[in-house]
């Protein structure tokens, strides 16, 4: 089935208002308590969507006419159910409440069921988990470890499955360290799919314990860093996550002083912020930016080993060729040969 729609950036709003595209997921299908829905993007004007569940499978491609970015057309929406979005590839920008995150490849965030919000999609691969308050009741509380650990993740479903959670509005987000959580995360999504699409006998209780098991990944501390965001402490979590796309756009070495400058904000102050929220100081964050950004440089251009330590802020090369030893366990020039 193929339809036209006038703004990538609407998708769920344009599905809504449009009686010839299948119902949007504010609200799940009836008599089921869990749902994945996977975006697919097949050129830069058309998206496949798959929509998978215990009781059925369904596709559809929308095909993007005139597309717009006036911001005024955007709708925030929410869900009666919790939603848990994987990005696969490709980069979201999610827009919660007053916030905003950027999300890359193997990020993550869960959504409470009061929390408004809206994504800007930009040729990205997403998996969207969509779970009742019952299926995260029996899933989380019965048999994961993390519910019996004291932590934010204890926290955030704890007190969004109290009955009394109505006008609760806060999310988690997930930032991946490094890419060793990729096969794993990828490995449990297309598996869960997999049961969804045969729907074998017993496939909810296989469906349960592998999603079980994709929370406590996003929980290893080895693989995710984390921030629970109480949107009633908007304050610090709007300053933090400013500093954060301030360092993703720079990719470059950024001191203490020059972001204090920027914010203008005492760098001690920002700095504890910041490793509130993200779980990393300011300049570990930033060399993780930096870093990452010197490999693709690495891979992507021609650009010599010194051009690129002096693109990301380095005037010694020695002092990068240490930095980035320490980081990759190998040297700029061995990085590149063997990848």
């Amino acid at each position: 089935m193929s339809r036209a729609i006038n703004n990538p950036i609407k998708l769920y709003d344009k599905i809504e208002y449009n009686s010839a595209f299948p119902k949007p997921l504010h609200t799940l299908e009836p008599g089921t308590d869990f749902q994945v829905m996977r975006l697919l993007p097949i050129d830069s004007q058309t998206v496949k969507v798959q929509f998978y569940s215990s009781k059925s499978t369904s596709e559809y491609t929308y095909t993007v006419d005139n597309p717009s970015s006036n911001m005024e057309e955007l709708l925030f929406h929410q869900h009666d159910f919790f939603e848990l979005m994987l990005v696969m590839n490709g980069e979201v920008e999610e827009y919660i409440e007053g916030g905003h995150n950027v999300f890359s490849a193997y990020d993550a965030c869960i959504m409470n069921r009061n929390t408004r919000h809206f994504e800007l999609i930009n040729q990205a691969e997403i998996i969207y988990f969509c779970m009742s308050r019952d299926f995260v009741n029996n899933t989380y509380f019965p048999h994961s470890p993390l519910s019996r650990k004291k932590g934010d993740f204890n926290t955030f479903f704890r007190r969004n499955l109290d009955q009394n959670s109505r006008n609760l509005k806060d999310y988690m987000a997930f930032f991946h360290k490094d890419d060793q959580c990729q096969s794993a995360v990828s490995e449990l999504i297309l598996t869960i799919i997999e049961e969804l699409k045969n729907r074998y006998p017993g496939c909810l209780s296989i469906v349960h314990g592998l999603t079980t098991r994709l929370l406590s990944l996003l929980e290893n501390i080895d693989y995710y860093n984390h921030v629970y965001v109480d949107l009633s402490s908007g304050k610090e979590a709007i300053l933090a996550g400013d500093i954060r796309r301030f360092l993703d756009t720079a990719k470059h070495r950024i001191t203490s002083e020059e972001i204090s400058h920027r914010m203008n904000y005492n760098g001690d102050y920002l700095n504890r912020i910041f490793k509130k929220w993200y779980g990393l100081s300011m300049k570990d964050y930033c060399q993780q930016v930096y870093m990452k950004e010197a490999s693709r440089l690495l891979l992507d251009t021609d650009l010599s080993v010194v051009e690129i330590a002096n693109r990301i802020g380095f005037v010694n090369p020695t002092h990068f060729y240490h930095i980035f030893r320490l980081y990759y366990d190998c040297t700029p020039n061995e990085y590149r040969t063997k990848t």
